[in-house]
């Protein structure tokens, strides 16, 4: 599919509606999070982002607002309209009906079902039809394109590390290695994300809630997984007793025995866990199939370095504390050997703690 560069003007409203899909991230089930800006005459007539649950359509939701000013507009779209028929008629359909002139899409959408016939529908409407040749940022639908285009979520792995290179400090239970503002960012990415995972170990060791908790947004905790092999998880953990209020997954060589039922007895959910080196690629390909797109990972050391080790890790977060532990904490995984596979994206301060962001390289 041909792209093209886009003028400073496109780009800016393109990246604009990029922030606005950012909005329902985490919140549209196995839909995407795209986000719709309709422009008419240099002014915003039409905003939209998919709906909670994945309806209606962002496309829909700015036709709506901008009623008859669509007309000759042009459209911001961070995924190609759809071309089929679900609940409602396409939002092709929609868009060449209310008589835009032009449309820019961030990127053409990898279902089988669309896969650029919502493009073929746009400019059989006589519609001007632009594809970005650059990805915006921030990207809500990262997720979505993973899960459609690789049958893989899109997986963030998260450390924070203390000026003296631990991850923890053995023994002690859970221990805030980051500053407060670093601690809302986490925060903020549990809320746009999926599913979070940790290891068993995590788990033993810091009896974590792995929720959001941020003011005004306590009912946006996303799915939580334990990484359990042979299910040492507590019924008496914080993740187990709240697991009744937020979808708890526990993933285990053995999802039928007497200790899975009694999980299954206080809501939680055991998850078959492969006991070979194919364990962690197949269950999140069984995640992908239930929808899940993006998963944050956010430790431990055992857990991330299975995960680069299979190359499942898409975005590496490292969160660099100036605060020392000492004493018997636990040491940062060697990352070394996976950095080549990853090239540095963001670099930012919150307070003391530098937060680093790592891409994968282009697969």
């Amino acid at each position: 599919m041909a792209t093209e560069e886009l003028s400073k003007a496109d780009r800016r409203y393109l990246d604009a509606a990029s922030r606005l899909a950012m909005r329902h991230a985490g919140l549209t089930a196995e839909n995407p999070s795209v986000g719709c800006l309709i422009v008419s005459e240099g002014r915003v007539v039409g905003r939209g982002v998919t709906g909670r649950g994945g309806r209606p359509h962002a496309e829909r939701v700015a036709l709506d607002e901008a009623r008859a000013s669509a007309w000759g507009a042009t459209v911001y779209v961070t995924l190609e309209p759809c071309a089929h028929h679900g609940r409602t008629p396409p939002c092709a359909d929609a868009l060449v009906a209310a008589g835009v002139a032009r449309i820019v899409i961030g990127t053409t959408d990898p279902d089988p079902r669309v896969d650029g016939r919502g493009l073929d529908i746009l400019r059989s409407g006589n519609v001007d039809v632009a594809v970005s040749r650059h990805a915006t940022q921030p990207n809500a639908i990262e997720g979505f394109l993973s899960r459609m285009g690789r049958g893989l979520p899109f997986v963030t792995l998260k450390l924070a590390v203390s000026g003296d290179g631990f991850i923890g400090r053995a023994g002690e239970g859970q221990i805030a290695i980051s500053g407060a503002v670093a601690n809302r960012q986490t925060h903020l990415l549990r809320m746009r994300s999926d599913l979070v995972a940790v290891g068993v170990g995590t788990v033993l060791a810091d009896d974590p809630l792995l929720t959001v908790r941020l003011d005004g947004l306590s009912t946006r905790s996303p799915a939580r997984l334990v990484v359990d092999p042979g299910l040492r998880t507590s019924l008496a953990s914080r993740l187990a007793a709240t697991a009744c209020d937020v979808p708890l997954l526990i993933a285990t060589n053995d999802p039928d025995g007497a200790s899975a039922s009694a999980m299954r007895a206080k809501c939680v959910e055991p998850l078959r866990l492969a006991a070979d080196e194919t364990s962690l690629r197949e269950l999140l390909r069984s995640l992908s199939g239930r929808g899940i797109g993006s998963i944050l990972c956010e430790g431990g050391g055992r857990l991330a370095l299975s995960l680069l080790a299979d190359e499942l890790v898409d975005r590496l977060i490292l969160i660099r504390s100036p605060k020392r532990i000492g004493g018997s904490g636990i040491v940062l995984p060697n990352l070394h050997p996976y950095l080549g596979s990853f090239h540095a994206t963001r670099r930012l301060c919150f307070g003391d703690d530098l937060w680093l962001e790592y891409d994968r390289k282009v697969r």
